[in-house]
């Protein structure tokens, strides 16, 4: 995949640029947009480029920090244990690596990335963001990758950024959506197993770490707490046709 291509856009192309990120933005989902206000002289930054002044900047850098922290630090068991991990999936995992390149230089980047010509990139969010929202390769990976660790169950709240991809894959043609989207969801098996094989791997060697312990405890607090409140949510919405009392009391059905 030539990620680096796709960084030489023709001067004639930049109003086309502009209008299809601008419109991407605009069309974003409003679960992505409720932490945002609206473009104003607050949302500017230097970060980004002359042509994308006008856009809300937190909501672009929002979602760019969503896509650099999926390629980066969600990567760690993963690229902990390269032995545990297929041909197949350490093909997306490589790709997706490259993209790495967007927000550092070349000699930064632990990963080598020969197709990725960052120096010809002006690091404006929005410029990155139009560029993985053309690439249907990209959007596949990145939707496989957050799949994979993404809970198989009922009720579950969309991530953030699957919002975003899906978002971005539904611009496409009805058939070239779907094509995505069946792929994607293939590759995504896979990847899981990966995933769930490099992350218990990594429990299991942390045992020797003296500071697994704590790390476990916090992570249990965590769940606990993430338990406690989609609990709270599902009895909130009346999805939970009965409740538990105190342990020894018979379970009785929630009052309207």
């Amino acid at each position: 995949m030539d990620i680096g291509a796709e960084f030489d856009l023709p001067k004639t192309f930049e109003n086309t640029l502009h209008e299809q990120i601008r419109k991407l933005i605009e069309g974003l989902p409003k679960d992505l947009q409720t932490s945002s206000g609206s473009a104003s002289t607050k949302g500017l930054s230097s970060e980004l480029c002359d042509l994308h002044q006008v856009l809300n900047y937190d909501l672009v850098h929002g979602i760019s920090r969503l896509v650099r922290r999926e390629i980066t630090s969600h990567f760690r068991q993963l690229d902990a244990y390269p032995q545990l991990v297929e041909p197949v999936e350490e093909t997306i995992l490589q790709r997706l690596r490259a993209l790495r390149a967007y927000w550092s230089k070349p000699s930064e980047d632990n990963v080598a990335t020969a197709d990725a010509q960052s120096s010809q990139f002006n690091k404006c969010p929005a410029c990155i963001l139009a560029t993985i929202a053309g690439n249907k390769d990209i959007l596949c990976n990145l939707r496989v990758v957050v799949h994979s660790r993404t809970q198989t169950r009922r009720n579950q709240h969309p991530r953030k950024l699957t919002l975003f991809i899906n978002h971005c894959i539904n611009r496409f043609s009805p058939a070239e959506a779907d094509d995505v989207r069946r792929t994607s969801n293939q590759l995504a098996l896979g990847m899981k197993r990966a995933r769930k094989a490099c992350v218990k791997a990594y429990l299991r060697d942390c045992q020797i770490d003296p500071s697994a312990t704590s790390r476990m405890k916090r992570h249990r607090r965590r769940r606990r707490r993430r338990h406690c409140h989609q609990s709270h949510d599902s009895r909130k919405r009346g999805t939970s046709p009965y409740i538990r009392t105190r342990p020894g009391d018979e379970r009785r059905k929630e009052l309207d």
